[in-house]
């Protein structure tokens, strides 16, 4: 005869099966709470204590059903029983395991938290495990994303304990409710979401802006913060000139805003204001080449496109001669670009290039266009310029200042480098500069200045702590610092993957939480993240881009 369940589990699921223990005996079934989906063993008394008493959503009216209503149930003692509450803490424990670890799954590769809901994803985590019910999108919302966006902050904070110095980069952005976001990450050197903001109604000011990077610093603590990086914006100006008061020992950073390269997917469309985008997009049109010239013989497609356009896909001498003439010049700012946009510390390098730049461009035969961008790159800098950049060149001891013009003396660098120093400590400051600049003191030995020595700066500047230790300092700061804020202009890829349109209805709150953990768990394993950029065996072999393929010509419609 069928034993009549106990009403109480009408507010459970019961396991399909029941489990057995060594000696081949029957235990209970496996019952998790239809309320907050805690798994208990399925005793009835047990289960009743749970609804009056432990679980945190049960409506009133069921917890009525079970208070004061059997002495037997109030006085039942948990611990009669040591088998069952082995089971119970065994079953609760794995289920906290599996729960976390598919949270994690979730929030590391952006799946739409509904999907856990979806039948089909039970139904196969039911075949891994019949007793195993999945967490709600409920608790991947709320409980297990606040369980974890703590542990993921907490491993954060203790990578940047671990690092010497850290520089501060910023962004803002408008996520897809129209919303004003402004991100702000950290490098160390390896880039770190550190938290994003809805500015609201307040406006993008230089005061507020101020305000917002002076509560991050004092959260963070200024002894460890090398450099502050954003774009040059007039707001960001006036933001750095601001704190720069309040913080003098800090580099605020101005640059050249330089946008991601975009996306190679079969014609590339360049963007006005990416140098890389033009670069890509005539690189993929000259791969191309010989399909085009192609096409314009069939018979459609002649008929469909001006006769102008298909003299020109025709003519060798002139129209594909001025493309690739036009991205022989336009390479070097592309390879510049990407090299600046890295999230290694290469604010050393940036002289460097720029000066190679400078003269590639004069090795043009085009006398009138040469000037152009001469000139062009002259502002470029003067936009850009920060003593901090010709300084890192300087005290790199790859370059050693090698190539420096007259515009900048050591009397120059002696004084800005001062700025960023105490003041007692400035007169040291400067006799160490004197024993780097001259090879004198400490630095006097050729065994110093060897290719193989000098390859890491950091590391080389690491090593003279004891002999120059206000300059080391201030060097290996320096050394830490990336070229541009590349990695917050990169974030916003990761927040428009995480808040798309699928999934308006994140709340901001919600998606800054899901955007760290998306962000950093993915940079702690070394994977790359969602962005845009192209790669440099992309950038190498553009020649294998092919947009039309040969086979395709005659199909082609118009």
């Amino acid at each position: 005869m069928t034993r009549t369940l106990d009403p109480v589990w009408n507010h459970f699921k019961k396991s399909a099966e029941r489990k057995t223990d060594q000696a081949g005996t029957k235990q209970h079934y496996i019952a998790t709470c239809n309320f907050c989906d805690t798994i208990m063993t399925g005793q009835p008394k047990r289960m009743k204590i749970h609804l009056n008493k432990n679980c945190p959503n049960v409506p009133l009216e069921v917890k009525n059903q079970y208070k004061n209503k059997d002495k037997e149930q109030e006085s039942f003692d948990i611990n009669d029983d040591n088998t069952d509450d082995n089971t119970e803490d065994n079953v609760s424990n794995e289920k906290e395991e599996i729960d976390t670890a598919i949270a994690r799954a979730f929030y590391a590769s952006g799946i739409p938290l509904a999907t856990i809901e979806n039948p089909f994803i039970i139904q196969a985590l039911h075949k891994i495990n019949p007793e195993y019910h999945p967490p709600s999108r409920k608790s991947l919302s709320t409980t297990l994303l606040e369980k974890e966006y703590k542990q993921v902050s907490a491993d954060m904070k203790k990578q940047i304990k671990n690092s010497n110095y850290i520089c501060l980069t910023s962004d803002g952005w408008t996520n897809i409710h129209q919303q004003p976001i402004i991100n702000f990450m950290i490098t160390t050197p390896q880039p770190i979401f550190w938290k994003a903001l809805e500015s609201k109604e307040n406006s993008h000011t230089g005061e507020y802006i101020a305000e917002q990077f002076d509560i991050v610093i004092k959260e963070i603590g200024i002894s460890k913060i090398a450099a502050v990086i954003t774009d040059n914006a007039s707001n960001m100006k006036k933001a750095h000139s601001i704190l720069q008061k309040d913080y003098p020992n800090i580099i605020f950073l101005e640059r050249l805003q330089i946008e991601k390269i975009g996306k190679t997917i079969k014609f590339n469309l360049p963007v006005i204001t990416r140098w890389g985008s033009h670069y890509i997009c005539l690189q993929s049109f000259l791969a191309s080449k010989k399909a085009l010239q192609n096409v314009v013989f069939e018979e459609c497609v002649r008929k469909s496109i001006p006769s102008s356009l298909n003299s020109k896909l025709i003519d060798t001498e002139g129209f594909w001669v001025n493309i690739e003439e036009i991205c022989q010049l336009l390479e070097p700012f592309t390879k510049i670009i990407r090299e600046f946009e890295s999230n290694q510390p290469n604010l050393s390098l940036v002289y460097d290039r720029f000066t190679k730049l400078k003269n590639e461009i004069k090795q043009l035969t085009n006398t009138s266009l040469k000037d152009i961008i001469l000139d062009k790159c002259t502002l470029r800098w003067e936009k850009m310029y920060h003593p901090a950049i010709v300084i890192a060149y300087y005290l790199d001891p790859r370059y050693h200042g090698q190539d420096l013009t007259d515009e900048y003396p050591f009397s120059m660098i002696a004084e800005e480098t001062s700025k960023f120093v105490n003041q007692d400590l400035s007169g040291q400051l400067v006799k160490e500069l004197l024993w780097y600049n001259n090879k004198t003191g400490p630095f006097n030995s050729s065994i110093f200045w060897k290719l193989e020595a000098i390859s890491n700066p950091i590391d080389w500047w690491n090593g003279f702590q004891q002999e120059v230790p206000v300059l080391s300092k201030f060097a290996v700061k320096l050394m830490s610092i990336p070229a541009s804020n590349a990695a917050s202009e990169r974030n916003w890829s990761n927040f428009g993957f995480i808040q798309n349109i699928k999934r308006n209805r994140l709340t901001n709150e919600r998606t800054f939480k899901l955007v760290s953990i998306y962000s950093n768990l993915r940079l702690a394993n070394g994977q790359k993240l969602n962005d845009d950029n192209i790669n440099e065996e992309e950038l190498e072999n553009l020649d294998e881009i092919i947009v039309i393929e040969e086979s395709e010509e005659s199909n082609i419609e118009h």
